[in-house]
């Protein structure tokens, strides 16, 4: 089973000691079922964060040949080799699902990773996957111990056993093509780079309160990125339909390491807006004592990544709920 919490733990990496800690099952998959922006200068900006430290990083198949395509005028076909192949890979469409294939909706994201010595392991978005396969000159073959930890997910999950069963897995244009024997698409990969979520506390918080949370980046790219940023990398941004910020940068300079595989970035969420006067004009709020910007408005909000420069993909947004003061 996975680990609830991976804070303390290194990227799963494909090798066989991690293919020995599941159990194995006579076939190793199942079927499931299948802003507006406020036109009055300033008014309504509101920088919710910023980080405020660095990273605290941290069965039985056929064994059926999978042959190469012919190259044509429209897309570029690579050999199926142990380095072409070898790395993580995300899933961009799996045939009868129609859900986005991230965390959240998904426990896990799925994923494939081949470790270039014969072995792969991977998760369908609940369990952990794996086995081995072999590369020669007629193409990649997957061999008979398909495995899996058993978790009953439910039927929202994508559906794996259709990627078991391909007739062939094509190199095309850097992305993995799973077909059965009539050439009809089962699932696409792509080779994975860098992404990040937001993680939150809680879905709800009171109106001019703080709550803490992390980016969690997963920098699947073999080497580590190198970013500069003033009191960290990324912030959090609070809007709605009638309230939308920008966040307000500092101006100084540091030099950030984003290291290869997951590391955590804490930001924290501010329920309150960015700056306030005195008088509440030019567009700004009047701040309360002493001196303060005064709550946001209760309401729904979309709590929505905010970086200097671009470094990360920006997730999807995260809802939230301001609540009245008690």
């Amino acid at each position: 089973m996975r680990p609830q919490d991976l804070d303390d733990h290194a990227p799963i990496e494909p090798d066989d000691g991690l293919l020995a800690s599941v159990h194995a099952r006579g076939r190793s998959f199942r079927r499931r079922r299948t802003a507006q922006r406020s036109t009055s200068g300033t008014a309504g900006l509101v920088i919710v964060a910023l980080v405020v430290g660095i990273a605290l990083t941290r069965g039985e198949t056929s064994n059926r040949r999978i042959t190469l395509p012919a190259a044509s005028s429209t897309t570029v076909a690579t050999a199926l080799t142990q380095n072409a192949i070898t790395g993580k890979w995300r899933p961009t469409s799996i045939t009868g699902y129609n859900r986005p294939l991230t965390k959240p909706p998904l426990g896990w994201e799925p994923r494939l990773s081949f470790n270039g010595r014969g072995s792969w392991t991977g998760s369908d978005g609940c369990n952990d996957i794996g086995g081995t396969y072999r590369v020669d000159a007629s193409g990649m073959h997957f061999n008979h111990d398909f495995i899996s930890t058993l978790v009953n997910c439910g039927p929202d999950i994508p559906d794996f056993g259709p990627i078991e069963s391909a007739a062939r897995i094509d190199l095309i244009d850097d992305q993995l093509v799973f077909s059965d024997a009539d050439g009809s698409e089962i699932a696409r990969f792509e080779r994975a780079g860098v992404t990040a979520r937001i993680e939150l506390s809680s879905t709800t918080m009171t109106a001019g309160s703080t709550m803490s949370g992390h980016v969690i980046v997963e920098n699947d790219t073999g080497h580590e990125i190198h970013a500069t940023g003033c009191g960290g990398l990324f912030g959090l941004t609070l809007a709605n339909d009638k309230i939308h910020q920008e966040p307000i940068w500092p101006s100084c300079a540091r030099d950030y390491t984003i290291p290869v595989g997951e590391s955590r970035y804490p930001v924290i969420v501010l329920a309150s807006y960015d700056s306030c006067n005195q008088t509440g004009t030019d567009g700004l709020q009047r701040c309360i004592p002493p001196g303060t910007p005064p709550p946001l408005p209760p309401g729904d909000y979309q709590v929505t990544l905010a970086q200097e420069s671009p470094i990360v993909p920006v997730p999807p947004p995260i809802d939230l709920t301001i609540e009245p003061p008690a």
